[in-house]
């Protein structure tokens, strides 16, 4: 049997994760629209006011629990520290012109986050952005 403070724990945890839960039928278009909050949603039960860099550097952690960008990490090449260090450079390159990447899922998901949180910055391969400058 469950305490009390156990089954408060359990409801204010279901009522963080049910806008992520919920949105696992959702495809790409729709969730867009619905991700930052979601994400703001999420971050609230520890951060009364999650700032930008929260939202963006973990936001972009929480789409790996989102089965249209999830990803299985591999020994060696999709490690746990790789996904952190991706949502750190989504949040640097926020603030410039341009995200350059070779990674196609790296960009996939920075370019999900830029549009969900309304960012300008324009995410390109090194080809593509050699093609603009040359």
């Amino acid at each position: 049997m469950q305490s009390f403070s156990q089954r408060g724990l359990l409801d204010s945890l279901l009522y963080y994760m049910s806008p992520l839960i919920d949105s696992f039928s959702e495809n790409e278009a729709e969730l867009v629209g619905k991700w930052a909050g979601i994400v703001t949603v999420w971050f609230k039960q520890a951060n009364s006011n999650p700032s930008r860099e929260q939202l963006l550097k973990e936001g972009y952690l929480l789409l790996d629990f989102h089965p249209l960008f999830n990803d299985k990490l591999k020994k060696g090449k999709n490690t746990l520290d790789n996904i952190v260090r991706d949502g750190n450079h989504c949040f640097y390159a926020s603030k410039a012109k341009y995200f350059v990447s070779e990674d196609e899922k790296t960009r996939r998901k920075t370019s999900f986050m830029y549009k969900a949180f309304g960012i300008d910055t324009k995410v390109v391969s090194i080809d593509e952005f050699m093609k603009n400058f040359s």
